[in-house]
């Protein structure tokens, strides 16, 4: 069963992200922020998906996603932003697609399948 890293420090997001994820056929690992996140790759890199928020504390989505590149270079990531301009937060879609928010269940469902498809 494909895994999914998803780390969100709002829990109401992060819940419904699990919660839809699961439904969805896939084992969900959460994490409360980037540098909770970022122990976890370490001591267990067996992950299919990451999807982080890009502002976090401690660990942005960002800096994870950078950290996740060098050290996990086959592990997608997926970066979730309530910007409308994701760029103002230094990411463009050629480097990570990213979901805005609020995220609807179907946005998510396709991206999510989208992203696991371009990593076959």
């Amino acid at each position: 069963m494909p895994r999914i890293l998803v780390v969100e420090d709002e829990q109401n997001i992060r819940l419904w992200l699990c919660v839809v994820l699961g439904k969805m056929g896939y084992e969900v690992v959460e994490a409360e922020d980037g540098l909770v996140a970022w122990n976890l790759l370490n001591t267990d890199a067996q992950f299919n998906l990451l999807i982080t928020d890009l502002r976090m504390p401690n660990l942005g989505g960002i800096e994870l996603s950078q950290r996740v590149r060098k050290a996990f270079p086959h592990l997608p990531i997926l970066i979730a932003t309530a910007h409308s301009d994701p760029g103002s937060g230094s990411i463009r879609e050629d480097q990570y697609p990213y979901l805005l928010k609020p995220i609807s269940y179907q946005t998510l469902v396709e991206k999510v399948r989208q992203v696991m498809q371009m990593t076959k």
